[in-house]
């Protein structure tokens, strides 16, 4: 898809790897929409200053957990051609902490909101004849980590809502997800995490926003992908 003057949500677009897909597609010539939770402050600051570059861009809050703020989000938008679910929570719960409250809110922000929105602007962007859904995973769905069940498993579900949403939009409607390894590390991190972090990758080195907005770039582009999973995680998953 040419995305010069295609409309593209970014979910959690205001901030870190949404940020960036911001401004990777924003480069395209996209419309972008730009959909915050808690952070609108950032999200109308970085509108503001897209719109003085020239590109089209706006600002939509809601709560994806909530499947009613789901609609309204849908109502006011309208149409898109792509779809960019990258919002997601990452509490980190180890299993003697794990709490209904904490499995519900998990699983409603990062598999059902982004599953219920990828379905209903997808079945709008077949009936227009094209379209584009991309899922942010993690490569912890290959190879798990500690501490952090209820993540991996909305993760994993999300993986699997991309084949099966490429199976059933097909051919109008491509869904590519895009499994991060560690691309920029928590603002509280100390020195200590970081080393550890580092380590880990094939390539020594923990990744960049723009690493993502890359690959998400790339699969919007290649006309000839679906229904696949593209992971950008320096090797990690091959340790």
């Amino acid at each position: 898809m040419d995305l010069k003057g295609a409309r593209v949500l970014v979910t959690g677009g205001s901030r870190r790897v949404g940020r960036a897909i911001v401004e990777a597609v924003a480069q395209r010539q996209a419309e972008v929409i730009i959909h915050c939770h808690s952070s609108a402050e950032h999200a109308h600051e970085m509108a503001r200053a897209l719109r003085s570059r020239g590109v089209m861009a706006e600002v939509i809050q809601a709560d994806i957990a909530q499947l009613n703020e789901v609609d309204n989000l849908i109502n006011q938008i309208g149409n898109v051609d792509v779809l960019v679910n990258n919002a997601s929570v990452f509490p980190r719960t180890p299993l003697p902490e794990l709490t209904g409250a904490t499995w519900d809110t998990t699983l409603n922000t990062n598999l059902r909101g982004p599953a219920f929105l990828a379905t209903r602007l997808g079945l709008q962007m077949k009936e227009n004849g094209q379209g584009v859904i991309i899922n942010i995973t993690d490569c912890g769905v290959q190879r798990p980590y500690r501490n952090y069940f209820p993540y991996l498993v909305s993760k994993a579900g999300l993986e699997m809502a991309t084949r099966a949403l490429a199976v059933e939009l097909a051919p109008e409607v491509r869904v590519v997800a895009i499994a991060s390894g560690t691309v920029l590390p928590a603002e509280n991190s100390g020195e200590e995490l970081i080393k550890l972090l580092s380590a880990k990758p094939l390539l020594q080195k923990i990744g960049e926003p723009r690493n993502i907005a890359q690959a998400v770039l790339f699969a919007i582009e290649n006309d000839f992908l679906t229904g696949t999973t593209i992971t950008v995680d320096g090797g990690t998953s091959l340790r």
